[in-house]
Formats: structure tokens, C-alpha cells, sequence
């Protein structure tokens, strides 16, 4: 090995390419650590989302200072954080766990009462402007916390969804009220993405470098940021483990399509064996799958 290592790496490590096909876009350095020495990664990728990465190593020069290593660490913050770990076998990668904010369910907040609830069946604009004319078209059966079954019509709320650079335009959601708990919850319809403030239809036509099949004629790609982008092909990569099980408790055809899944799957390495398996519709694979997950553990998020 060039760094000098006499046992941790694989013979000829750092003069050999490695090429792995990630799908995600990004330029990250991490470090390698053995007990004999240390040898810094890069990985080099191609602005096209979900062609090959090179990886090759090189000695570790450290930082010249602690303000350098802060400013370094301050450009690398938004990069996906891919670990390598070095082995004598080889390089194996190991997913990086998804930010906490999408494995955050409602039970793990103990003071929450109410939330948002998910109309799945509602694919179109047009069909939730229909179904907000009467209030018991999106009225729960009951209420998820205290399974009461009187739910007032509380209010609408405004909801943004970004359609281009700088450039929003508003839906109306219900709002419902239980009697027994007083707790308030929000019904999305299906095409709209929780916590994104965008169409199901554009997040995914923006993703379509990572295996997505694209919806209509969207032009996302183009009016979604880079950094947004980057920040959604992330958490693609990030890993599943949290999902399968809500997904396989579904029924037996969803159990069936998880049951052959490894543990350590990505995200979008899940979304895309269900495509595989014909279990979602191309077009609203991630509102469907988001949808189911809610269902099962509300809060839990797929991006």
C-alpha cells in the first residue's frame, strides 16, 4: 500500500480503480483508518446523477489549522456522508443512517396529540378541490389518538408548494377537531409531499436520474435547486432498515415483495425493487409508498 500499510488494506489498494455505482451525484472525502496509518478517499463522480464513482486512496496530509478544517468541514456539510470502512477483504461501504428527521414517528413524541393524516386515494388537484366542498369527504373515521369517532370540521390551512424557482401557489387543506381529546388533524391529499412543499409528481421527475420513472411533462429538474436535489438524492441513499418493516405489515403481498430484501437497503435501492416487483404504479411510487408508511407508523418519512 502507498501509505505504508503492511496489513488493514487489500494488496495493491491505492495504485488499483475502484469504480462503484452509486446513485447519487457528489464529491466526498472521508478517511480510512487501520492501526498502522491512515489514507484519505476521494470519491469522483460526474455531474450526471447515477453514472460510476472512482475511488481511489491517498496519503492523509492533515489540516493546516483548525479554522481550515472548520471552513472544510462547512463546504462538506450538505455532501452525502458515505462511510468506508477498510477491511482486509477489501472496501466495504455501509449506508449512512437517514437524518432524524425521517425516522421521527408520532409515538416517540409523547406531547403530541394530533398530526397530519394522509388521503392516499387523492392523486389529482382537481379531485381535492372537488372533495373540499364537503366536509365529510375528507372526514376521519375516527380519531387516531383516543379512536373517537366525532370529528368537528376545525378550519382550513394554507399549504405552499414550490412549482419553480421562487414561484409558489397555495392549496387549501382540512383541518378536523376531536371531540373526546380536542386533538387537530391535517388531511394532505396523496399528490402533495409532507415537509417538502412540493408535488409527489415533481420530487419524483426531478429524481428520475436515480431510476425514477418521470411523470407527465414536468419540467422539475429545472426549478428544483441543486442543493435541493442533492439534499433529496441524499436521503435516497441513506438507509432503509426503519421502512421495511411498516411496509411488510401491510399484507401478504407487500410482505411477500419485502421478505427477499436485504437489511441493508437504501431507500431508493426499496423504492426501486417495488417498481421492479410491479407492487407500485410508476408514476406515484413515492406517494403511494409514503402513504403506506404513514399509515403504518405516522411521521415515519420516506425523503
Amino acid at each position: 500500500c502507498s501509505s505504508g500499510c503492511s496489513s488493514g488494506c487489500s494488496s495493491g489498494f491505492a495504485s488499483s480503480l475502484l469504480r462503484f455505482d452509486l446513485q447519487f451525484s457528489a464529491v466526498r472525502r472521508h478517511s480510512c483508518s487501520t492501526s498502522h496509518s491512515r489514507s484519505r478517499l476521494f470519491l469522483i463522480h460526474s455531474k450526471r446523477p447515477g453514472s460510476a464513482v472512482d475511488v481511489f486512496a491517498q496519503p492523509l496530509t492533515p489540516c493546516a489549522s483548525p479554522a481550515g478544517l472548520q471552513r472544510t468541514q462547512k463546504r462538506e456539510e450538505s455532501w452525502v456522508n458515505v462511510e468506508f470502512l477498510c477491511s482486509i477483504g477489501g472496501l466495504a461501504m455501509t449506508l449512512p443512517a437517514p437524518p432524524a428527521c425521517l425516522n421521527r414517528p408520532y409515538c416517540a413524541r409523547p406531547h403530541q396529540t394530533g398530526g397530519t393524516l394522509i388521503a392516499e386515494d387523492v392523486r389529482e388537484p382537481n379531485e381535492h378541490r372537488r372533495r373540499l366542498l364537503d366536509p365529510d369527504d375528507y372526514r376521519p373515521c375516527a380519531c387516531p389518538t383516543c379512536r373517537g369517532s366525532r370529528l368537528h370540521a376545525h378550519s382550513y390551512r394554507e399549504r405552499s408548494v414550490k412549482i419553480g424557482y421562487g414561484i409558489c401557489t397555495e392549496e387549501q387543506v382540512r383541518r378536523y377537531r376531536c371531540v373526546a381529546c380536542r386533538a387537530i388533524w391535517l388531511v394532505l391529499p396523496g399528490f402533495l409531499a409532507r415537509h417538502l412543499h412540493r408535488a409527489w409528481s415533481s420530487v419524483q421527475t426531478a429524481l428520475r436520474g436515480q431510476g425514477l420513472p418521470p411523470v407527465g411533462r414536468s419540467t422539475a429538474r429545472e426549478t428544483v435547486p441543486a442543493t435541493t436535489l442533492r439534499r433529496w438524492v441524499g436521503r435516497l441513499a441513506s438507509s432503509a432498515q426503519a421502512l421495511i418493516a411498516p411496509l411488510a405489515g401491510l399484507g401478504p403481498e407487500l410482505c411477500a415483495a419485502t421478505e427477499p430484501l436485504p437489511a441493508d437497503l437504501s431507500r431508493g435501492a426499496l423504492v426501486q425493487a417495488l417498481l421492479s416487483q410491479g407492487v407500485v404504479v410508476g408514476g406515484y411510487a413515492l406517494s403511494q409508498i409514503t402513504g403506506w408508511i404513514h399509515r403504518q407508523r405516522p411521521g415515519l418519512r420516506l425523503l
